[in-house]
C-alpha cells in the first residue's frame, strides 16, 4: 500500500473535486450522478455530520468515502459511496478508505454494509477480498433492470447474549 496518502475528514472546499471523481466514473454515470447532484448530496451529508473521508496525495483528492452510521435497520453503518480517481486505481486508496471507515464503524457496532450493482464484478471482488460477504440481492432497487447486491462485514452480533 502506498504510504504517500493522507486521510482526513472531508472539508467543504473538496466537494467539487470529489464531484468530478464521481461524475467521471462510468459505474456512477448510469445512476445519473452529475456534478451538481453530487455536490448537493455531499453538502447535505456534510451538514448532517455523516462520515466523509478523503485520501489526499500532494494536497489533491485521489479518493473519498461516505459512511452513514446507523443507516441500516437503524442499527448498523452503511457505506453510501466510495470513489477513487480513475487514474489512481490499484494504488491501495480504496482499501485505505475502507479500513478507515471500518475502524469508525466498529466503535458503534459490529457490522458494516455496502451495496454494489450485480454487474460490478470489480467492486464485488474488492469487497470480498476485504472480508465482506454477500447477503442478498435487491432486484430493481435503484434503477429498473439493475439489481443490487447487499454485502456485509461483521465483527460479531449486535447483542452479546
Amino acid at each position: 500500500m502506498d504510504d504517500l496518502f493522507i486521510l482526513q475528514p472531508m472539508v467543504k472546499d473538496q466537494i467539487p473535486a470529489i464531484a468530478e471523481i464521481v461524475a467521471e466514473n462510468r459505474v456512477f454515470q448510469r445512476y445519473q450522478y452529475n456534478p451538481q447532484k453530487i455536490i448537493h448530496m455531499l453538502e447535505t451529508a456534510y451538514d448532517a455530520k455523516d462520515i466523509l473521508l478523503t485520501a489526499l496525495e500532494n494536497g489533491k483528492v485521489r479518493g473519498f468515502v461516505w459512511m452513514q452510521e446507523q443507516a441500516v435497520f437503524g442499527m448498523s453503518a452503511y457505506v453510501k459511496l466510495i470513489a477513487v480517481d480513475y487514474q489512481h486505481h490499484q494504488r491501495g486508496i480504496g482499501q485505505l478508505l475502507m479500513t478507515a471507515v471500518e475502524s469508525i464503524a466498529q466503535k458503534n457496532g459490529p457490522n458494516l454494509f455496502v451495496l454494489t450493482s450485480m454487474d460490478n464484478l470489480i467492486a464485488q471482488k474488492f469487497y470480498l477480498r476485504l472480508g465482506y460477504e454477500s447477503i442478498g440481492v435487491i432486484r430493481n432497487y435503484v434503477l429498473p433492470g439493475v439489481d443490487e447486491l447487499m454485502m456485509r462485514k461483521t465483527w460479531g452480533s449486535l447483542r452479546k447474549e
